[in-house]
């Protein structure tokens, strides 16, 4: 992981659900990749928005906080 996750208090399924999100997938899209429903999928993106400072979900997606594709390279 990036250096930036190394330092921050996000539970595993938070930061896989807002990587996703960060990627542009839908919460549809998320839900279905996960196999897990919507209102699941935006319980944990909000949780991960509150725990990494993010106002809301617009916020979060214009930020730079890197991607899964980001951590593999």
């Amino acid at each position: 992981p990036s250096a930036f996750w190394a330092g921050q208090d996000v539970p595993p399924r938070q930061r896989e659900v807002f990587r996703l999100f960060r990627r542009g997938l839908s919460d549809g899209e998320i839900s279905a990749a996960l196999s897990v429903s919507e209102s699941t999928v935006r319980y944990h993106l909000n949780a991960a928005c509150k725990r990494l400072g993010f106002p809301n979900r617009v916020a979060a997606a214009r930020s730079d906080v890197p991607t899964e594709a980001d951590d593999e390279s």
